[in-house]
Order: structure tokens, then C-alpha cells, then sequence
């Protein structure tokens, strides 16, 4: 089986133009046998194994590493710890060898009052990571101190996108700037020109340079999605996951001591409550009786993310509960779906996709999260409009946002949850009361402006600290004997790509 037929036999669908693309790079790259024969437990330390003794340069190297973590994604090939302590270390070795190359200057100056926010591609409103930029940047222009705001991004805006911008900026659109920026030079002679600023990293992919040329001459504030692992430094980490199961999760990866101090559990976050449905949609608009409990699973990449663990509880859960109904929302394999309607009958039904989802979770009993390290937006949603969630809490995104008091650690205190939330309406009720309470403690904006707020103060003061020491501190490297620092402040050098 070639490289190309293996991957597209595991890739879910509306993937497969980048997964093709991988295949002809790794191909050209690695040779078309390089992983022959390799089970997919053991692929991706294979292709570490191959990355690793390749003579490749650091920058193809750093490709072919972001393209595992795509597969990992778009195709079910889970990283281990081990895979994602080696990504660590030569991501650092290879950015550290760059950014020493290059000619830096970290300015000593008061407390910026510009901010840059680092916010890849704009999509669309309904796109998570782009409307969450905006409410980002609106916590941030909610603070008198900050005086503008750049937001960096890639490629042209639609129309679309910019009309929403301008109706949620409103007046303190006049403080923002829109910044395109393709290449790594680019983006370092522009930031570096466009004045001293606090810089924000939202949903930007782990691997991609700039963020460690950054943070060597501009304080960084990172945002980082569940469990993902920081390859790079930033003054600030922040997420919704308490402190000691960040520290537990990113040791096992081999994260270093000085990247885990620098992390701070918020309170709250860009995820606003306005997202309410005006009108829910009834049980008996989708043919169900009241009596019914409706238990719905939501994503874009289902066919990976519901596995053999997750399917199988379910099924065997709605067996012994026959008046629960499971509906799943989002593109599924023709093998799982028929599976599915066969074994369970009128107890399955299935939506390729639903642009109201808000709506749809009025009629929604319990929302069940696969066991995945997404789906954090449909969970916050779910809660926002009134349907529980049930998740698994010891790992992914949505075990930061949801009350801890009701995760399950493992697969069997998931289905056992599961059945007394199917047995016990009153015990619905008690979740919705709590996580009603929650999602709106962190979808406080106000609050959220003044965490970033306090963020930004960290990363400031953090920054200072580290101010014209070397930058071996940012890559966890041992300093070389004799080196002069690439930072040296008081160099008269610009930032720029040498």
C-alpha cells in the first residue's frame, strides 16, 4: 500500500486535497517507501525517526513536522508524549540556530500601550477561531490603556468577515489596524517598524517561526487550545485548565520547567453568551416525544475523533435506554453511519451539518463530547443554550471549560454518568444550574478585559527580566561558551532577517 493510499484510507473527509499534498511532499522528501509497513501506532515515531537523520535543512525539517500534526488531525495518527518531547527539541534547536543568527534589538522601554494580535486566517463568524479573534481584540480595545491595536493576519479578508468587524469594532474600530503579512521577514520588519507592542498569539499554529523571533525582543502573551504542547516560549501561556493539570500534561511531553512556570489558568475568555438562540427549536420539530432524551455529539472531523471506545459505550448505553435518542451533527463515513442505524434504529439519527446549532441544543438533553482533544466551541455553546455537557476531564478542551465537578476521568465513569443523566431528570436540571453559572462566569468579557489585562502585565514584567540576557533562555539551550548575545540591547541593530 503506498504512502498516498494509506493516508487517504484514514483521512475524514473534506481533507483530502491537503492530505494529498503531504503525501507528494513526503514523498519527493522521504522516498515513496519510507514508511512501508509501518503500524499506525508506531507511524508517527517513524517519521521522527526519519525527520531526525534526515539532512534536510531546519526549515523542511519544521515543515514536515507541522505536517504530522496535521495528520494527526485530519487522519487519526495519535503523537505520542515521547513524539511530542522529540517535536519540542528540534523545533527549539532548529529556531534557536535561526533567531541567534539574526540581528535583534530588545527595546527597554515603558509599558507599551500598542498591542499585536497574531491571528492567522480569517474565515468566517461561524469559523470559532476568527469570531474569537474578535472578541479577543474587543476585550483588549476595551482597556483605556491600550491605545491601538494591530492585528496581523494572512491573506485577504472577504467581505463577509470585514462587515462583521465593523458592525462588533463599531467606534473603537478606529484604534485597530488590519495587517497582511505573508513571510517571516515581513512580519519582523513590520512589527519591529510599527512601534514597541505587547504581542498576543491567538489559534496561531505551534510550529510557525515567528513566534519565537518575537518573543525575543517583544513581550508575548500565547494563547494555548486544551492540552497543546508549547514548542515555543512565550512570557505568558494562558487557557482555562487549572494550573496542575497543565503542569502534569506538558511534563509527560517533555515541556520545559521554565515554559510551565509561565502559564496562568483564566477565568475567562473570548467565548461571549450572545450566541443564544432567539427561538429553540421543539422535540417534536425533530419527531421525538417529550418523554424522549435527546444526547447529541457534534464536530467536523467525527470520523477520527468518535473512535471504537466511544461509539461502543454509547450503543451499549442506548440499548438499556430506549427512550434516548442520539443524534450526531457532522460529516460521517459510510461504514459508522450504517453501523450505526442498523444497531440502533430509531434510537440513531444524523445531520451532515446545521448552521443553527444554537437552536438546535433548546431541544438538546445532554451534549456528548468524544473523547478528543477538541470541541470546545460546541460544548460552550451547548452550555450557553441550556443543553448539560458530559466529557471526559482528563484530557482535551472541553474538560477547561466545563465545571470539574462533573467530569469523568476515564471511559467507564463517562458511561456511567451518561446512564444516571439518562435516568435522572433532576440530576439534568442540577448540571444545567451549574454550568449555566459557568459558561457565563467565563464568557464574562469585562472580566476577561481585565485579565488580559493582568496577562499583559506578566508578560511585561516577565520581559523586563529577561531583558539583554541571552537567548538561550528562550530554547531551554545551554549558552555557548564565549558567544555574544544576539539581544545585547544596547546593540544598534534592527529586527530583520540579517
Amino acid at each position: 500500500m503506498t504512502l498516498q493510499s494509506r493516508l487517504m484510507a484514514r483521512c475524514q473527509k473534506g481533507y483530502e486535497h491537503p492530505v494529498a499534498a503531504i503525501c507528494q511532499r513526503w514523498t519527493l522528501l522521504l522516498g515513496e517507501d519510507a514508511f512501508e509497513g509501518a503500524p499506525a501506532t508506531e507511524f508517527a515515531d517513524q517519521v521522527m525517526d526519519r525527520v531526525e537523520g534526515s539532512d534536510l535543512s531546519g526549515d523542511i525539517k519544521r515543515q514536515l513536522v507541522g505536517d504530522l500534526m496535521s495528520l494527526s488531525a485530519w487522519c487519526g495518527f495519535e503523537a505520542s508524549a515521547d513524539v511530542h518531547r522529540r517535536i519540542g527539541l528540534l523545533l527549539r534547536r532548529i529556531l534557536y540556530e535561526a533567531v541567534r543568527r539574526h540581528s535583534i534589538v530588545q527595546p527597554e522601554l515603558e509599558r507599551p500601550k500598542i498591542h499585536s494580535l497574531f491571528a492567522g486566517q480569517f474565515l468566517a463568524p461561524q469559523h470559532s477561531p476568527t469570531r474569537g479573534m474578535v472578541d479577543y481584540s474587543l476585550a483588549l480595545l476595551a482597556d483605556p490603556e491600550v491605545e491601538r491595536l494591530d492585528i496581523y493576519h494572512i491573506g485577504m479578508p472577504g467581505p463577509l468577515i470585514m462587515d462583521y468587524m465593523r458592525q462588533k469594532f463599531s467606534a473603537a474600530g478606529e484604534r485597530v489596524n488590519l495587517v497582511p503579512v505573508e513571510t517571516l521577514p515581513q512580519i519582523l520588519g513590520t512589527v519591529a517598524a510599527r512601534g514597541f507592542s505587547i504581542v498576543h498569539f491567538w489559534c496561531e499554529f505551534p510550529i510557525m517561526p515567528q513566534l519565537s523571533f518575537l518573543a525575543a525582543f517583544r513581550p508575548t502573551v500565547m494563547y494555548i487550545c486544551a492540552d497543546g504542547t508549547p514548542y515555543q516560549y512565550a512570557d505568558v501561556y494562558w487557557f482555562f485548565r487549572d494550573t496542575p493539570h497543565i503542569a502534569a500534561a506538558w511534563a509527560r511531553k517533555g515541556v520545559p520547567d521554565a515554559f510551565i512556570a509561565n502559564y496562568i489558568c483564566s477565568p475567562n475568555g473570548p467565548n461571549t453568551s450572545e450566541r443564544r438562540a432567539a427561538v429553540y427549536r421543539s422535540k417534536a420539530e425533530l419527531g421525538l416525544s417529550p418523554d424522549d432524551v435527546l444526547l447529541v455529539s457534534v464536530g467536523n472531523r467525527l470520523a477520527i475523533e468518535m473512535d471504537q471506545a466511544f461509539i461502543g459505550g454509547v450503543v451499549g448505553v442506548l440499548r438499556s435506554h430506549p427512550q434516548a435518542i442520539w443524534l450526531v451533527v457532522g460529516s460521517l463515513p459510510d461504514n459508522i453511519l450504517a453501523a450505526c442505524q442498523s444497531v440502533l434504529g430509531r434510537q440513531f439519527a444524523h445531520i451532515p451539518y446545521d448552521k443553527k446549532l444554537n437552536a438546535l441544543f433548546g431541544a438538546c438533553d445532554v451534549f456528548l463530547n468524544p473523547f478528543r482533544a477538541g470541541g470546545g466551541d460546541s460544548a460552550a455553546l451547548a452550555m450557553a443554550n441550556g443543553a448539560v455537557v458530559l466529557t471526559r476531564g482528563d484530557f482535551g478542551d472541553v474538560g477547561g471549560l466545563t465545571p470539574s465537578i462533573h467530569h469523568a476521568q476515564d471511559a467507564g465513569g463517562y458511561f456511567a454518568k451518561l446512564v444516571e443523566l439518562i435516568q435522572n431528570p433532576a440530576l439534568r436540571d442540577q448540571w444545567r444550574v451549574v454550568q449555566t453559572e459557568h459558561i457565563e462566569r467565563l464568557s464574562d468579557q469585562a472580566a476577561f478585559t481585565q485579565s488580559l489585562r493582568t496577562m499583559s502585565d506578566v508578560a511585561w514584567g516577565r520581559y523586563r527580566q529577561r531583558v539583554g540576557r541571552s537567548i538561550e533562555d528562550l530554547f531551554d539551550m545551554p549558552p555557548i561558551a564565549g558567544a555574544q548575545s544576539d539581544t545585547d540591547p544596547r546593540a544598534e541593530r534592527q529586527a530583520g532577517t540579517g
